[in-house]
């Protein structure tokens, strides 16, 4: 369920001994300011602004193309940013306010619930809290600041690395809580079967192969005065291209004879054509009307007009859903560049070496996880233990996915394996739920996750403190 829960943890915290031993949270004296409550739990002036700035962080960089359209600028003046996103927002101060309140809500609303239960973190969380307390160090170090430093400079005054550490811990036990919770719910074949059949269209993914014909393809001498008669050409030269074509082979060869002479190298690849696992929605209502057309059979072969003067021969391989079993790995990988970085050669033996000592000490899975935070190069899996779950067919680069989908392939394998991107070692988690059961999964458990936060709001009243806007989001 940490996908569904990942919001949780686009933020921060750890908590006190007090808390750690089941203890209800309580206060300290000289605490923070608080600014708003959530049930039993009270959050500070200074939890608030990170979570804030946090948000805004995420949203700046999922966004960092259209920033300047959007007037979103610096996080120090959010109050006086006009929001130009929605009618609902004055300032991109509301807007930030708003998103910080409703994850607040959310966290605090299970944090309370895990309280109750006596829950602490287990290894698992612990682990990684480890590591983002780690990846904090070693950001600041490099920013030759110290923690505390760069935690105010980026999250408001007042922020500490003990505090990071304690906001971190409380949507980590927020997290582990939905995670128990949920997974504990079970789902029959027939409720899977119902979802497909009412999201069918969502569901089921096309393999053809295609080949766009334009004006390109004509001969040099041809007019190009008139769009009618080009189009008309065109169309022509499809339909002659398609016409009495039987096989997917003879497909690949009459589009490595149609394609410019600059062209023809990479249309000797079997990928130039192949159009693999795509939904309806990646196509216009005419070609998905086409594709996904119960009555179609593999062979079967069309020319669709797809622009004033270009049409689209296709040949129609397969249609369904994608019934091959989700893969899960754990992976660290050390980057080989040309530029200032360590040469092939170097990062081959400091790879090998990283992978010989963890084999001679039993190759567990434990201490590839720390091996894989304190070393990976891969930011998206730094910081959990080098973890990639239940990711679909093609996520990866071609090496490591035929590795992974390779028969006989055993829960704790491993190997170093090498792609453009550097050397990986990779360690096999084993796979998990079907591809398509899988999207319903995520469908069932969201709409659980938020039958369980409806349970628990009402014992968990949301108040904020008098003028608490004026306190936060100030730079």
């Amino acid at each position: 369920m940490k996908k569904i829960l990942s919001l949780f943890l686009v933020l921060t915290v750890f908590l006190s001994v007090l808390t750690a031993c089941g203890a209800s949270p309580e206060e300290p004296e000289n605490s923070l300011p608080t600014v708003m409550r959530v049930g039993e739990s009270k959050v500070s002036q200074q939890e608030y602004n990170y979570t804030l700035y946090s948000n805004y962080v995420a949203f700046y960089n999922a966004n960092i193309s259209y920033v300047s359209y959007l007037g979103l600028g610096d996080k120090n003046t959010l109050k006086t940013q006009p929001c130009n996103v929605s009618e609902d927002f004055e300032t991109w101060a509301d807007f930030f306010m708003q998103q910080t309140e409703e994850m607040l809500t959310q966290v605090y609303t299970f944090y309370n619930a895990a309280i109750a239960d006596g829950m602490t973190l287990n290894e698992a969380y612990s682990r990684d809290l480890d590591a983002y307390m780690l990846e904090v160090q070693q950001i600041a170090e490099g920013e030759k600041q110290t923690a505390d430093e760069f935690l105010s400079a980026n999250y408001g005054a007042g922020m500490t690395e003990a505090l990071y550490r304690e906001f971190l811990t409380h949507r980590l036990l927020a997290t582990q809580y939905c995670d128990e919770k949920l997974e504990a719910i079970t789902y029959s074949d027939e409720k899977y079967e119902e979802y497909y059949k009412n999201n069918k269209e969502s569901l089921d993914k096309v393999t053809f192969r295609i080949f766009s014909m334009t004006e390109d393809h004509l001969p040099a001498d041809t007019s190009k005065d008139d769009a009618e008669t080009v189009s008309a050409a065109v169309k022509d030269l499809a339909e002659l291209f398609a016409k009495d074509l039987t096989t997917e082979e003879e497909f690949i060869q009459r589009a490595l004879a149609y394609a410019p002479e600059e062209d023809k190298e990479s249309f000797k690849q079997d990928s130039a054509t192949l159009a693999q696992n795509l939904s309806a929605d990646s196509f216009s209502e005419e070609m998905s009307a086409w594709l996904f057309d119960e009555a179609r059979q593999k062979g079967d072969v069309t020319v669709l007009k797809t622009g004033e003067t270009t049409y689209n021969i296709c040949y129609f391989l397969s249609c369904g859903r994608d019934e091959y079993p989700l893969a899960s790995m754990r992976h660290l990988l050390i980057q080989v560049t040309d530029k200032e970085g360590a040469t092939d050669a170097e990062v081959k033996t400091k790879i090998q070496t990283l992978y010989d000592d963890w084999v001679a000490a039993g190759a567990k899975e434990s201490e590839f996880a720390t091996l894989a935070d304190t070393h990976t190069e891969d930011d998206g899996s730094k910081g959990s233990g080098g973890l990639y779950e239940s990711f679909e067919k093609a996520t990866m680069v071609p090496e490591i996915d035929n590795w992974l989908y390779a028969d006989g392939r055993k829960v704790g394998d491993h190997e170093i394996i090498k792609t453009t991107y550097g050397y990986h070692i990779v360690l096999f988690m084993g796979y998990g739920n079907i591809a398509w059961k899988e999207v319903c999964y995520n469908a069932f458990q969201t709409e659980d996750y938020q039958k369980l936060f409806e349970a628990l709001a009402p014992q968990n009243e949301v108040a904020f403190e008098e003028n608490y806007k004026d306190t936060v989001a100030n730079g």
